[in-house]
């Protein structure tokens, strides 16, 4: 009720390379998950963010943000995903979380060694929650899907296409999934990180992004069915790029609009950008938006009509 007041601080145990929430024990109230690479770990806010260590072997560079949790085997718990395993929630979230593997593909020789963003959703409406997920914090990154083909223990994984234009890629290090030109169908979402970092490349590791790549905003039209399609759409090339972008409905017209910012900026200014889905709403009682002009408009789906629109929300000088 009153954002521009002081919050309260609560600190916790905890932090890293991603911090989400979501409800570890099922009763109702969101709790924090940490992972900065090495442990893994949640703190209920319902008991003085009480720390439970989910895994703390790990050698990566993160991996369970913005939507790593799910109910991965059917039994009606919430299950932890990073690269290349699932933990299967012991009930209550308390006590040993047993692992299982499922087929991530690393990178060689990664900028930042492993890394992913990663979303759990049923893709393809058959009942069980899937993996999407894709590469981050390095070159060359890709996205994919990954097919539950029953209680976590079977899997398939399925590339999608990389976005047309530059034969080479950068780091996705945006990635959502949600129904974004309204035919009920789940789509994802990925971007390409803006950032000039060129640390790795002088230990040998790939480069964040090769020569000359403009970072791309791409949506992935999914044909729906069990088994699904994925077209590439690019939404916009260039700056502004994405990091850890957000989806939501911003402007309460119905669809879903992304929110993104970035970590290194490439130009003189940090900044936050608001990407508008102009996409025609087909629910009947949801009045259609209303398109104003701005930069990045592209259209999605001849069909459907669907457009996005940027505008820049923030616009932080350089100090």
């Amino acid at each position: 009720d009153r954002p521009d007041t002081p919050w309260q601080v609560y600190p916790y145990d905890g932090g890293g390379h991603d911090v989400i929430a979501a409800d570890i024990n099922g009763n109702g109230k969101l709790d924090i998950v940490s992972y900065d690479g090495h442990v893994l770990a949640w703190f209920d806010t319902t008991r003085d963010l009480a720390k439970t260590v989910v895994a703390d072997d790990r050698d990566d560079h993160g991996g369970v943000a913005p939507k790593g949790f799910g109910d991965i085997n059917g039994d009606g718990h919430t299950d932890l995903v990073i690269p290349g395993l699932w933990f299967e929630n012991p009930g209550d979230g308390r006590g040993p979380w047993k692992r299982h593997p499922w087929p991530h593909k690393p990178i060689p020789n990664a900028s930042y060694g492993t890394s992913t963003r990663v979303w759990v959703a049923d893709t393809n409406g058959d009942g069980h929650e899937d993996i999407v997920y894709s590469d981050c914090d390095t070159g060359f990154s890709h996205v994919y899907w990954v097919e539950n083909t029953g209680g976590g223990t079977g899997w398939v994984r399925h590339q999608l296409p990389d976005p047309p234009g530059d034969p080479h890629t950068g780091s996705f290090h945006s990635l959502g999934v949600a129904d974004f030109n309204g035919d009920g169908h789940l789509d994802v979402f990925a971007g390409e990180q803006e950032d000039p970092d060129t640390y790795m490349q002088s230990q040998g590791k790939l480069p964040m992004k090769t020569p000359g790549l403009k970072p791309r905003g791409v949506i992935w039209l999914s044909s729906g069915g069990t088994k699904p399609t994925f077209t590439p759409n690019v939404i916009h090339v260039g700056n502004p790029g994405w990091h850890d972008a957000m989806l939501g409905d911003v402007d309460g017209d119905g669809d879903v609009d992304i929110i993104s910012k970035i970590w290194n900026k490439d130009g003189p200014t940090y900044h936050a950008d608001y990407w508008r889905n102009d996409t025609p709403v087909r629910k009947e009682d949801v009045p259609a938006p209303v398109g104003r002009p701005g930069s990045g408009s592209v259209q999605l789906h001849g069909e459907v009509g669907a457009s996005v629109v940027v505008a820049d929300v923030l616009d932080h000088r350089a100090e």
